[in-house]
């Protein structure tokens, strides 16, 4: 891998970076992955990755993928 691609952040359609676990997928859903305590893998999906995005047209509201992760963390 190139020291270019190595030091750039990964970032959202919007431009926004993404942190550890975050991506967005082609659809445009947020997808957040970690792993319980039992060493399975699990995913979080949503349509906003902060409280303040709208929603896309013709979505169900949803909490946002930040929020969803600070839920998952504190438990």
């Amino acid at each position: 891998m190139s020291e270019r691609n190595r030091n750039q952040k990964r970032r959202d359609k919007k431009g926004r970076i993404l942190r550890n676990g975050e991506s967005q997928r082609a659809d445009g859903r947020y997808a957040f992955v970690y792993t319980d305590c039992f060493g399975k893998q699990k995913f979080l999906y949503s349509w906003k990755l902060e409280s303040t995005d709208p929603l896309p047209a013709g979505r169900r509201p949803c909490q946002s993928l930040r929020e969803k992760e600070k839920a998952i963390s504190n438990l």
